[in-house]
């Protein structure tokens, strides 16, 4: 493998949709080269890597179904053993190298079923501009919660903080894809509510709801402080007539950053 490719799987995270639509295209770029080799065995040391890594990935994203990491692996464990082979079988290695290849689109496939849609961008609304150091807060407390319940498995516990701490290292990004924040925190303070419903009565039920709380409250603080009110974005989102009905006696945050009040039509 050249050095450009392991340059670039080096660079690939394990935590993001990013990490999981970048490994895949590496991995069949990696298997094309394999193919057009002629299967060449100095051509696949590093096939086993890219699959495990896009394994690892799927599976901290929960994207795995159907048994389908144990297949790949299983699969690209025996297309290794008959490249490596003394008397190659070239029939059995095209078969197993096919499943390979099957196997890596069918993951591609989950990882187009779990993307986020795009997040809604109209007027005022900017989620970029949220304090995202309170909503990190809130989110820590809400794992704190959650790792402290005595009613949850420590296997569940893990499946629901690990994606609430992938929130958190989006949010110290300074290019927050908040598609990742939306989907994943929704998501989870749905289940909680679930689980907690499930639990009602029992004292250790409380820990539940409470993280779920916690997580509405880091909602509550992007919605409070990721809106900007301008006189554009008024007229960008709202029927002009009706904007008389607004309230807009309070301070509006102008686009260059300065603050004035804004006396009420009468």
């Amino acid at each position: 493998m050249n050095e450009e490719l392991l340059q670039e799987f080096l660079s690939i995270g394990n935590n993001t949709q990013e990490d999981a639509e970048s490994i895949f295209r590496l991995t069949t770029h990696y298997l094309n080269e394999l193919k057009a080799e002629e299967y060449d065995p100095e051509h696949a040391t590093l096939l086993e890597g890219l699959v495990n890594k896009m394994v690892t990935i799927c599976s901290n994203l929960s994207f795995d179904e159907n048994n389908l990491s144990a297949d790949l692996e299983k699969n690209v464990q025996t297309l290794m053993a008959q490249i490596g082979a003394a008397n190659k079988n070239k029939n059995a290695i095209i078969l197993y190298y096919n499943k390979v290849f099957s196997d890596t689109m069918k993951f591609y496939n989950l990882i187009l079923k779990h993307k986020p849609k795009e997040t809604i961008n109209i007027g005022p609304f900017k989620p970029n501009n949220s304090d995202k150091t309170k909503i990190a807060f809130k989110i820590t407390e809400a794992i704190e919660l959650i790792n402290n319940s005595t009613i949850l498995k420590d296997k569940i516990k893990k499946k629901l903080t690990s994606r609430l701490t992938q929130v958190i290292t989006e949010l110290n990004n300074p290019k927050t894809n908040w598609n990742t924040y939306f989907n994943s925190v929704s998501q989870t303070i749905v289940l909680l509510g679930a689980l907690g419903s499930i639990a009602s009565g029992s004292e250790a039920a409380k820990s539940l709801l409470d993280s779920k709380s916690k997580l509405e409250e880091a909602n509550e603080e992007v919605q409070k402080s990721s809106i900007t009110i301008s006189e554009r974005d008024l007229k960008e989102v709202f029927v002009f007539d009706e904007t008389k009905e607004l309230n807009t006696s309070h301070i509006l945050q102008l686009e260059d950053g300065s603050s004035k009040k804004k006396k009420r039509n009468k």
